[in-house]
């Protein structure tokens, strides 16, 4: 399976929108009906990164793979400081589209690497012209 930019960018979404400081299994059920799959594949990717952790314990997600099915032990998940920074450059115009248009065959590890210096490069410019 591949990396899908955009649905990652919709997952963060939903640490960033939410009202606890985490959030759980059950907070992605839209993901979890249209590909439970995919999900487990994208959090697992983001968990590898250390991008989310489990909130509180810092230990694993609590979902294990059971033939073609999940066992879900309901454990909170938080965003780490590096997921709300990767998030949060995610939700920059610029940034999205230039990753899904340019960058989408790459690694997680190099588009956080881009995402961060477009972020870097965005602020420059505006401290630039407001200072």
């Amino acid at each position: 399976m591949r990396i899908d930019y955009v649905y990652l960018k919709e997952m963060l979404d939903v640490f960033l929108d939410s009202d606890l400081p985490f959030v759980t299994w059950d907070d992605f059920k839209k993901q979890r009906v249209d590909n439970e799959h995919k999900l487990v594949f994208h959090l697992e990717i983001l968990q590898d990164k250390d991008l989310i952790v489990g909130s509180l314990t810092n230990d694993n997600l609590g979902v294990r793979g059971i033939s073609d099915n999940y066992m879900v032990h309901i454990k909170p998940w938080r965003l780490s400081s590096d997921g709300h920074d990767f998030a949060n450059s995610l939700n920059k115009p610029d940034i999205l589209a230039t990753i899904t248009n340019n960058f989408k065959e790459q690694g997680l590890s190099i588009v956080i690497d881009i995402a961060k210096k477009v972020a870097v490069k965005k602020a420059t410019q505006y401290l630039e012209q407001n200072t």
